[in-house]
């Protein structure tokens, strides 16, 4: 782990979102692997405080599906609801496609380590979403970009993932 200042690291728009959001001198700031477009990176600003988690979000003019504004609305839909199952959303830059959510503490769940239990938290999830799914602002919502809505639709979008 390095600590760094970041405003030297991040860029103008980023650091600007960050000071704005009460993130500002010298932190921990460690990027979060994972995912195959969007840039995350954990900042931590001492050993007592779980961080923050900075998502920059990845846009090309090619992709006409706007991920940021989907997940920005899917997030104020679930804490609107009292869906607490997720890292909090505490600010969001439209014009930049950032997020500053807080941390939890966790990892990657191999496939040989799931147990009952996770299925049965999955489960809750999936219960908690749909209690509210006939609401207007539900109905309203746009698509996930690799949202489902049959067995065969999840097993083709699995199928993609895996050839990746």
């Amino acid at each position: 782990m390095v600590t760094i200042d970041l405003p030297i690291l991040l860029s103008r728009h980023s650091s600007i979102f960050l000071e704005q959001n009460g993130v500002v001198g010298t932190y921990d700031l460690n990027p979060i692997s994972g995912g195959a477009n969007n840039r995350v990176y954990k900042i931590s600003r001492s050993e007592e405080c779980d961080g923050l988690v900075l998502k920059c979000y990845y846009h090309t003019s090619e992709d006409k599906r706007d991920r940021f504004n989907s997940e920005r609305l899917f997030y104020k839909w679930l804490w609107a609801q009292g869906i607490r199952r997720t890292p909090e959303p505490i600010a969001w830059c439209n014009e930049h496609r950032m997020a500053l959510f807080t941390y939890i503490r966790g990892k990657k769940i191999l496939p040989g380590e799931i147990k009952i239990k996770h299925i049965h938290e999955s489960l809750d999830f999936i219960r908690d979403l749909n209690a509210s799914r006939d609401l207007p602002e539900a109905r309203n919502m746009p698509l996930g970009s690799e949202a489902c809505f049959s067995l065969n639709e999840h097993l083709a979008c699995v199928d993609r993932r895996m050839e990746r």
